[in-house]
């Protein structure tokens, strides 16, 4: 039996990349939110932006990266920001300070 070399090059990238990236983290309230989706295929994409009681707080719908507005919305603390498209969820703690 031969081994079989794999070099790291062989694996990709983006298998520990999450789908959706959100920056800053904190934000500041007031400040645009960014939204980065690293495939183009999960349009559109729901936001939803939960206090720690369960409670919507902000949501919006979106197509491809971009900057979400929460304005003066959010009072500071953590929220869960939870984006949803195509059958997928993804979970993110969001701190506003």
């Amino acid at each position: 039996m031969t081994p079989v070399v794999v070099s790291l090059d062989d694996v990709k990238s983006d298998v520990n990349t999450p789908d959706i990236q959100i920056y800053p983290n904190p934000v500041c309230s007031g400040m645009p939110l960014n939204v980065y989706f690293s495939h183009d295929t999960y349009s559109p994409v729901t936001i939803e932006i939960r206090n720690l009681s369960g409670q919507l707080v902000f949501t919006e719908k979106v197509s491809g990266s971009s900057s979400l507005q929460i304005g003066d919305q959010l009072r500071p603390g953590m929220y869960m920001m939870t984006a949803e498209m195509t059958g997928k969820r993804q979970n993110f703690k969001l701190i506003v300070k």
